[in-house]
């Protein structure tokens, strides 16, 4: 088990949010609370990366680049689905890059980019 300080930053047209924490990396699993206390699960499997958030705001997306995957974003008590569509994912040693859009009905209907900067401690 590996204690990790980790920056994780997601933008799109509407926001940017950012999160600064320690959280630990244990084999391809990193996990790490915000200042909301909501747990964040990132996955790496291969050239493959779900992340997951719990909280008021729960997501399951997984991203893999040219493959589309369903994903869910839930709101209260409301569950959106989305098809989640990664036109761009670079996993390197300390850090991860990723764009992707999420589709409804084959509509585009949000584009984000996510930054995750990692080192252990």
């Amino acid at each position: 088990m590996s204690k990790v300080h980790v920056d994780l930053t997601i933008k799109n047209e509407a926001i940017s949010e950012t999160v600064e924490s320690e959280g630990t990396f244990i084999e391809n699993t990193m996990e790490f609370h915000d200042e909301e206390n909501r747990k964040h699960t990132l996955t790496f499997d291969n050239e493959r990366l779900r992340y997951r958030r719990n909280g008021d705001r729960a997501l399951d997306f997984t991203f893999e680049q040219d493959v589309l995957h369903e994903g869910t974003f839930q709101v209260l008590s409301q569950e959106m689905r989305f098809m989640v569509q990664t036109h761009e994912l670079r996993i390197e040693e300390q850090s991860v890059f990723l764009r992707y859009t999420l589709l409804q009905a084959g509509q585009p209907v949000n584009h984000s980019e996510l930054y995750l900067y990692y080192q252990e401690l």
